[in-house]
This record gives C-alpha cells, structure tokens and sequence, in this order.
C-alpha cells in the first residue's frame, strides 16, 4: 500500500471575500517605537495602556503571526513610563531603557543615584566606524526642579559600565520641558557621537549639535556646533548610513532641508532638497510636527506627520540626498495619525510602517519593494478566547491538488514563488513571501491549499505554484478583471445591484449620480482594463523607459474625465487634449515642463483619500502603457501604470468619483454569504438528521431482523450469478470521473470551502477543551462488557478473512480502479464476497446490533451537545442573532454553505425559499411527517409571455430536491470525517463535544442513504438504510465513553471495515437491479464505492494495528471520501437535471 510520486495538477479559484482569523488585533499603545529581526521580520515595543512595557514579535510559520511578551511587570509594581531602544547593527542585538514609576517615583535599573525623581526622553543609539561597532550611546534628559512654573531640563549621557555612570551633559542656555526635541547621530571626521537640539533654547530658536564629550579631553566640555536652520524649522531627524555617520535632515517653511554628514560645523547652512509645493496643503514636509528617517541599502527614506496628521514620505538612493532630482514626489499616505514608527526592511529596503490612526486603531502599512504597491495588514496576536475572532476583506485562494486522474494529492510539498512581497496566512499559518524568493508548503488533508491574504484595495500578490514540472500563476484578481469587463455602458453599471450578508440588494450607484457620470466612468473602464495587457502577469513591475509627460502630449491614445457643474464628462482626442492644454496653461497650475512624476503606487494610495479632490482624470498611451494624468489642486500629477495591481488601484479610484467605494466593490466583484438562504438549507437537513436519529432509536428493536432478511435477499442475488452476464460498454472509471469532475463547478470555490477550513482549524481547539466522555447513565456496564467479549472473539476469529477480503479488494478493485469499468468491478466485487459475506459478515454485525441497542437511547443529547470552535461559534451566533452553535449545527453549516452555493449557481435559485413548505420542513417533528411533506410529484407551471405564447417550466417536487441536494451535502462533510475520524482516534481524546460531532458527521455523510427514503424504496435501499443505521451505532459504540481496552483500537475499526464491505456489496445489488439506468445512478454508486472501500481500509489506517503503512493509507481514505463527494455532488446536479 505504498504511494507513488505522481505529476500534481492544480486548479485554483479566488475570490475577494471577508475571512477570518482565531486572534485578537493588538489595541491602542500609548508609545511605541519599532526594530527588526535579521530576516526583516518586525520587533515592535510599545507601552499599553494598561502601562506595561511589550515587545511583539513577527513569527512566520505561526498561527496569529505575532507574539507578545510582557517585559516590565517582573521588574516590579512600577508602571511604565518612557523608554528607548537600540540595536547593533551587526549583531541585531537590542539595547533597552526602561523608566518606570512607582507612586510617582522614578526607578533606574542602572545601579547609580538618579539626578532627578522625573525623566523627560531617553535617546540611544549604536553606530559602526569602519566596520567596528561604536559603544552605545546614550542620553537622559531630566526636570531639574520639577515643583516649579519653569521645569527646566538637565541632561546627562548614561555609561553603565563605568563608575561614573549619569554624567552631566549642559544645555548652553536654560531650557524648559517641551520646548525642544533631539535625536542621536554622528559627523564625519568625529570619533565619537552627538545629540541633536532643536527648540527654544534660552530666549530664541536654536540648532545645536553637541558630542557626547570631548575625546582629546575628557574634562574639557565638548564642542557645541550652531546649525543655520531653515525658517520655520519644525521637526528634525536624523539617519545613520553605512559609514556611520548621520544625515540630519529638517523640516521648513520652504520644505525638506539637509544638513550632510560632512557640513554639519558652526554655522553649516542647510541644502533645500525637497521644496513645498503642496496641492490642497498636502504633499508637503513644510510645518511638520516629526519627522523619521532612515537608511538601509540603497534607499535613504523620510517620513514626516504634519499638523493635519497626514503622514508624507520620499524617498531617494542611498548616497544621493543631496540631489534633490533623485528624490521622489512627496506623496501622502495616511491620514488621521496620531503616532507612527516605521523601517526599511533588511532583507529588500521597502518601507515597514506602523501608525495609530484615530485615538484606538493600529495599522501596518508593508510596501512591496518590486512594484511599490502598498498593503495593510492587522497585528493579530494569539487568542485567549474561543470568541476572538478578526475578520478582514481578504483575496482568498483555494488550490486543488491532484493526480492525473483527478485524485487528490494530500500532504504534497509545493513550492511558493511571488514577484512580489506580502503577509500571507497558508492553510492557517502565518508566512512573509519575501519578492523573488520562494516558501514551501504541503497540501491539507483535503489535497487543497488555502491562501488568504488581507487587503484594504482590489490589489493583490500574484504567485506561482511549482510541483515537480508543473507550474500555476495564480492572479487572484482575475475574476475582478472578467465582471469589471462586462461594463459597457452608464446602463449596465445602473443594472448592477450588490447584496448584503441578508439576501437584499441596492444599486452599485447611489441614485444621485447622473447618467452622464455613469456614462463617463463606463467609457474610461476599457481603456485601463486594457492596460494590463503588456503587463507582466505574475505582477512584478514592467520596466518602462521613462518619458517627458508634456513634451510628448498628443490626441492620440488620449481621453479622460473632467468634472463640470458637479457632472463628470468624457471626452477623447482632440477634445481631451484641449482639455488638459487648457489645465496646463491656466494661472497657477502646473507648467508644461514642470509635472509632478510619480510611482504609480505612491500615487494611487495618495488617490485613496484625495480622490474627492480631483477635477479631472486622463489616461494616454506612452509606449504601449498606459499613463493616469490627474489635477489636484492646481497640480498636474503623472503616473505609468506599470503593474496588474496599478491597474485595479486606477480602477478603484474612478469608481470613487461616482461614489462606489471599496465595501461596494467588494460585494460586487467579490463574495458575500447569503446567510438566509445557507441557514435555511442548514435548519432543513438539522431536522432532517434529527428525526432520521429519532427514528433510529424508536425502531432499533427491529434492525436485526431486517438486517438478516437483507443478507438473505444479497447472498440470493449473488448465488443467483446474474451479475456475471452484464453488458459492459467498456468506459473507464477514470473517464466517469473526469466527466464528473468537470460537470461539478463551485467545489473548489473558497466560500464553499470556508466551514470546513475553520472547523478542520479548530480541531486542536475542540481537543483541548475535551475530556474523556463518561458512560451514558443508566447504561448496564457488565451486560455491555460481555457482549463486547464475545464481540472480540467473534471478529478475531474472523480477523484474517476480513484481512484477505479487503487485501483482494485493493489489489482487484482499488489499484486499478481508474481503468476498469463499473461493471468489470461489479463483476470483481461480487466474485471476491461471494462466500465471505453471510459466513463472517453476518454475524459479526448482528453482535455490534445487539450492543447498540444498550445505548441508542442517549443518541440526540449528543447531537445537540454545545461545541465551542473558533471562527465558527461566533459567527454563527451572529448570523442567528444569538444561537449557541451544537455539534449537529456545525455539521449542518459545514453541509449547507456549499450546497446552497452549488445549488444556486445550477438552477439559479435557493434549494429551500423562505415560504411555508421550507418551514414545514423545518418544524416537522417526526421522520415520517417529513417524509410525508415530501410525498409531491414534480408539478409543471404554465407561463405566458408578452407575446402571448406559452412555455412550461416544470417545478421540482420537495423529494428530488431533497434527494439531488443530499448527494451535494455529502462532499463538504466527507472529508471532515475521515480526518476527525483519524485525530481522535490515534490522540487517544474523546469526550462529549468531539465524540458529538464524529456522530454528525457520520450521518451527515449518509445523507444520500438518508434521502433515498423519500424515493421508491426497495429491498436494497432498505438494506442501505438499515446499514447506515448499524454503521451510526457502531460510531455511537466508539464514542460512547467506555473504556474498554479493545473497543475502540480492535472492534470498531474492524466493524467498520466489515460494514463498508457489505455497504459495497449492497450498492453494488441496487445498481445491477434498477430499471431504467440514468448518468446519476452511475455517478452514486462511484461515490458508494469510493465511500465504503475508505471504510474497509480503517483498520489499515490505525497506528496501533498496522504502524508501517497507517500514514499512507490513511492519506488513501482521505482521498477516496474526497472523490466520492465529488461523484456525488455530480449525480446531484444530473439528477435534478434529469
């Protein structure tokens, strides 16, 4: 039963839809600052507000992403107060200080008599000097005289390994607390470092750089140097390159100036290298309230918050600050900013940034180093309650694996590969895809790969998926890009209408918006879809060659928007361009020769909150690209769409201008989950399985009696030898299920996979939570006890037959099941159990009856059993608006979702309205009640139409509903209970709430044995019926709490291998017999096959039984309840065809 390497194909559907994650997102920090890791992964400290010091970590392969310890409540009752950190940046080891208080007095770690009981700011920092690490510097400053009206500041420079460890450090005039602000750095030609100054210093403005001390003379004071700062000077930083010293640059009226390392003497005069010229006040470093800067690489970056809280930052290659042509446009990126850190990652120097937004949100924007493109993400830490939930928008990506034959692979090693850099959660673990670097990831127990990324744009990471030779680029955009291009005209965006989570609707475009504007919009929509063509598709940058925007400007390849009277207007050609000309040479705006260049991806997040500020837009054509030419504020800004990303961030942009904002967007090019139309579908079969349960337990006296005529009637119909003679037509197996996989659309689609994504997450959860069940009350434990002996006896002594049958079977049957035909394995099967069923079979499953019965009675209190599961519990107690979810409910949700989603998009309407026949279903309370409401023959409905002429549609009964969305359910579940199945058993766990949902899944997974009742019924539907009843008994038996040493690793998995044989069998009876065969009879007896040969195999599967070949075989079952699901969910859709 070993595996064999096969070619692995893939199939991968996308959506843009909210998903979830089992964390909490990180609060509000009172102050925070931010390192990183060598790998370029975050080190973020920060003061809650509960004022503790924290540091979160980024952790890859984690399931939240992020960690986080506390550092300071060991230290003590203090309570955080201010504190510094410094890394070495060799070793990227950290240096911290940490102020704390404690009833108001301020406590050291620095072993030394502190100058002042209140401390102001505390900066440090460590350099390099030609490759040598300098010492840390380190500087306090204090309140002098804190009782005071003038609280003036004292500094001093810390050296904790020397005795002398506060040493004075004067300001050279008095200065009073927050009238300055500083930063750390180091001169070229100096050996050692210095603080900056910048303030009211004594009675006027003063920048001041002094050395930490003198180096030729250690009791000599040091050197202060007086800097001519700009007018206006209103925030400072400064960034340390590679050689150690400091760029210090500040902020001014007339904008972003520079003091380089080399003139930065007594009397140094700054270089202006980014003016002011702002549009609409913004895009402008003037009147900053701070800035932050750094280097790393090649790029040299700053960052500066100004009064309005917006945060603006530029960038340049490292080396060339001066050159105010190398710097790029200043662009906006955030607004409503309270606090903000930010660095350029280590590994690929792109921007890392954290900011607070508003008074509580945290956000880190990551910016792709290889197109620029710009995304959000949460700090998502562990959760501490099954109730924490996140959810985001999110680019979901599910990914088929499977063999040539379409048999999904399971526990396969992929490889990752993206152009592009990104935060990704992969089958539930947290990855950070580094551009043109590549990750390694494995298949799930379904053969799938599930990717979410969080996005707050239509933006998205584009990757490739490699096994062996194959290869996928997955653009999860794509089918954003295919409802985007059916837009035509203003009339087909009237049309649009979105959903919500509650089945209504509104239009896309709110009713204020004139025709002319739709019209517009609509227009303009070709011309940037159409700009993704010469783009590369795995998402990296395409490398254009620069232009001169104005000196090349003409008709051709041009049109745009322009805003008039409160309409929009296109125009094309001619008309665009005498438009634009006219933008260019009216007073005050841009000159011809003088447009503000711009990456596309700077731009376009800029756009996201200056798009209401926009008159007009154009696209044109520059060398096959596509070019965006906006006009802000008397600005004329340019931007090359140089990315498929670019494309869609244009996109969302123009939708903006007729008010159809992101959260539209994503319920229309995206998915929502219609929660009345899946929760009906849930309550219905809930009910159904319910009372199906109930029926079990009123008629279990009666089911060894049926089940001994039924073996009778099967070793008739096999001694009868009919089934020898059968006409063959020869196509394959394989070939039947290729056809099927074809025909089944939506299986693979995220939103039919969501529940059981998270409920198959959620297992450890459920896990840990559980204990060993005890005994049902009122159970006779001796009487169980010796039936269970002699059980064992009778399945031991029967042990190596069932052993020889099943090898048979795989080696006859399942290993070259692909090419045989269904006939030829009738014609195998029924030679193969010939003499073997009623010899064995039946008497080992008239004991497992009779142990049954002592426990049947307890049944529906364990379907109805709470069950707390992250992501699931908290969202089906919203969308039920309050329900507790119980162990059926999850069963039935993970069922209903993509039935519901598969149903729809066959028959273009929900399996279960909201009408009276669906509540009927609903509340009937018993088995034969419900099979009585679903009694109704198909009825046809006349209709006319405007023509007079009359056409009939017929109208499903209630029973071939039921019955073709029964074979649909059972794909989603089946799989989940194999793979539950095979967790509890080898964790050694049960408990109540595990062994509850074992059971739902159970009769969750015979849903189409189930439905078959409400059909013809004859002797081997019966037969199947009085099966499944055993095969639930028998999971009842293995979760029922009793402690029996050979119960649940020797009895009940052999039960249930002798159960899937004689399933096989019976099928196989029904199939030969039916009258009148049709495609949907052919598909479920391939999905019986497939689901009882995976119950033969269970003993093989057992780590205690068989330990050589229990993983593989395992990953076997798993396959085959997989393809079973996928033939049936198949014969599903025939049937309601048919």
């Amino acid at each position: 039963m070993a595996a064999a390497k096969t070619t692995v194909k893939f199939r991968a559907d996308s959506e843009l839809m909210k998903n979830q994650k089992h964390a909490v997102v990180m609060g509000h920090q009172q102050d925070f600052q931010v390192l990183q890791t060598v790998e370029g992964d975050a080190i973020f400290f920060s003061i809650g507000t509960d004022l503790v010091l924290y540091v979160t970590r980024e952790v890859q392969k984690s399931s939240s992403g992020w960690n986080r310890t506390d550092l300071s409540s060991a230290l003590g009752n203090g309570k955080a107060k201010s504190f510094a950190v410094s890394q070495n940046p060799q070793t990227f080891e950290v240096d911290l200080a940490l102020v704390m208080a404690e009833d108001g007095v301020i406590r050291s770690i620095c072993p030394a008599t502190i100058p002042s009981p209140v401390m102001d700011d505390l900066y440090m920092l460590m350099t390099t000097d030609d490759g040598e690490v300098n010492p840390l510097t380190w500087f306090v400053d204090i309140v002098s005289n804190p009782n005071d009206s003038f609280q003036r500041l004292g500094r001093y420079y810390i050296e904790p390994d020397s005795p002398v460890k506060w040493n004075a450090h004067d300001f050279p005039n008095d200065i009073e607390k927050g009238n300055v602000s500083s930063c750390l750095g180091r001169r070229k030609d100096d050996i050692v470092d210095g603080i900056y100054t910048l303030g009211k210093i004594g009675s006027s403005q003063s920048l001041i750089f002094t050395p930490i001390y003198n180096p030729y003379d250690r009791d000599s004071p040091p050197n202060s140097a007086r800097l001519n700062y700009p007018t206006g000077s209103s925030a400072m930083s400064s960034s340390i390159g590679k050689n150690g010293m400091s760029n210090l640059f500040v902020a001014g009226d007339s904008g972003l100036y520079l003091f380089p390392p080399g003139h930065q003497k007594d009397r140094a005069e700054p270089t202006l290298i980014i003016p002011s010229s702002p549009a609409r006040n913004t895009n402008t470093f003037a009147g900053a309230t701070s800035l932050r800067s750094s280097t790393v690489g090649s790029k040299t970056a700053v960052w500066g918050l100004n009064q309005q809280k917006e945060l603006v930052y530029a960038t340049c290659p490292s080396g060339d600050e001066l050159s105010s042509t190398s710097w790029s446009s200043p662009l906006r990126i955030c607004t409503g900013v309270s606090e903000y850190a930010f660095y350029l990652n280590r590994k690929a120097p792109a921007n890392v940034l954290f900011a607070r937004v508003g008074d509580e949100k945290l956000v880190q924007l990551s910016q792709d180093l290889q197109t620029g493109m710009w995304s959000s993400h949460n700090i998502t830490l562990p959760a501490t309650e099954v109730k924490d939930i996140v959810e985001s928008n999110t680019f979901t990506t599910h990914i088929k694996c499977s063999d040539p034959d379409g048999m999904p692979v399971i526990g396969e090693s992929v490889r990752l590969e993206s152009k592009q850099g990104e935060p990704l959660t992969i089958n539930n673990t947290y990855y950070k895809i580094s551009a043109n670097a590549s990750i390694e990831v494995q298949t799930d127990e379904t053969g799938s790969i599930t990717i979410i990324q969080e996005t707050d744009s239509l933006s998205a990471v584009c990757f490739t998926l490699i096994c062996g030779d194959q290869g996928l680029i997955i653009d999860p955009c794509s089918k954003i890009v295919e409802k985007l291009s059916a837009i035509k005209s203003g009339c087909d965006l009237s049309n649009v209408q979105i959903p919500n989570s509650d089945g209504n609707t509104k239009p896309l475009v709110p009713p204020d918006i004139s025709a002319a504007s739709r019209d517009s919009i609509a227009k303009v929509l070709p011309q940037l879809l159409d700009a993704r063509s010469p783009l590369p598709k795995n998402g990296s940058r395409a490398k254009i060659e620069m232009v001169n925007t104005a000196e090349t400007l003409d008709e051709a390849g041009l049109c745009g928007v322009v805003e008039v009277e409160g309409e929009l207007r296109f125009c094309e050609g001619k008309e665009a361009l005498e438009h634009l000309e006219g933008g260019i040479s009216a007073e005050g705006y841009s000159a011809a020769d003088n447009w503000i260049s711009t990456a596309a991806a700077d731009f376009l997040r800029f756009l996201k909150t200056a798009w209401n500020e926009t008159k007009s837009f154009f696209v044109r054509t520059v060398k096959d690209f596509k070019q965006l030419v906006v006009e802000i504020g008397g600005k004329i800004y340019t931007a090359i769409l140089d990315s498929v990303n670019a494309v869609v961030g244009a996109i969302e942009f123009i939708f903006k201008k007729i008010k159809v904002f992101f959260e539209d967007l994503v319920a229309w090019l995206g998915f929502i989950f219609n929660w009345g139309d899946i929760l009906r579908t849930h309550r219905v079969f809930k009910n159904i399985f319910k009372q199906y349960a109930q029926n079990i337990v009123d008629k279990i006296d009666n089911l060894g009696v049926l089940l001994e005529s039924g073996f009778d009637e099967m070793q008739g119909f096999i001694d009868g030898k009919s089934w020898e003679g059968l006409e063959d037509s020869g196509k394959s197996i394989g070939d039947t299920q290729r056809e099927a996989e074809k025909e089944v659309t939506g299986t693979d689609s995220p939103q039919s996979n969501w529940a059981a994504y998270h409920t198959t997450n959620g297992f450890p959860t459920i896990a840990a939570g559980a204990s060993v069940s005890g005994v049902p009350v009122g159970v006779n434990i001796s009487a169980i006890e010796e039936l269970i002996d002699t059980l064992k006896a009778t399945v031991k002594a029967e042990e190596e037959h069932l052993k020889r049958a099943v090898q048979d079977i795989k080696e006859k049957v399942v290993d070259q099941i692909n090419s045989l035909s269904p006939i030829q394995v009738v014609q195998r099967i029924l030679g193969i159990l010939s003499t073997f069923l009623v010899h064995t079979a039946k008497n080992i499953v008239l004991l497992i009856v009779d142990v049954i019965k002592h426990f049947i009675s307890t049944l529906l209190d364990y379907l109805d059993t709470p069950l707390e599961i992250p992501v699931i519990s908290p969202i089906y107690k919203k969308i039920t608006y309050g329900d507790s979810l119980s162990c059926i409910d999850v069963v039935c949700l993970i069922g209903a979702i993509p039935t519901t989603l598969i149903y729809k998009s066959t028959t273009n309407k929900a399996p279960f309205p909201d009408n009276p026949a669906t509540n009927s279903l609903i509340k009937a309370s018993s088995f034969s009640e419900i099979s009585e409401l679903l009694s109704q023959p198909n009825q046809s409905s006349v209709h006319r139409n405007t023509s007079g002429c009359a056409t009939t549609t017929e109208v499903l009964s209630p029973a071939k509903t039921v019955v073709g969305v029964s074979k649909m359910f059972m794909f989603a579940v089946a799989g989940v209970k194999v793979a539950l199945g095979w967790a509890k058993r080898e964790s050694g766990l049960s408990g109540k709430p595990v062994a509850a949902l074992s059971l739902g899944l159970v009769l969750a997974a015979g849903s189409p044995t189930i439905a078959s009742n409400f059909v013809s019924i004859n002797k081997w539907t019966l037969l199947a019926d009085c099966l499944l009843w055993t095969s639930f008994g028998n999971a009842f038996l293995e979760n029922s709490g009793l402690l029996h040493e050979s119960l649940t690793n020797f009895i009940t998995p052999w039960a249930t291998s002798l159960l899937g044989l004689i399933g096989l069998v019976t099928s196989t009876c029904g199939y030969v017999e039916k009258e009148k065969l049709k495609e949907s009879d052919l598909l479920g007896l391939l999905s019986s096959w497939y689901s009882n040969i995976g119950s033969m195999l269970v003993p093989f599967a057992s780590l205690k039984m068989f330990p050589e070949i229990a993983p593989v075989v395992f990953l076997l079952t798993l396959t085959l309840a997989q393809m079973g699901g996928i033939a049936s969910t198949a014969s599903g859709k025939l049937l309601l065809d048919e």
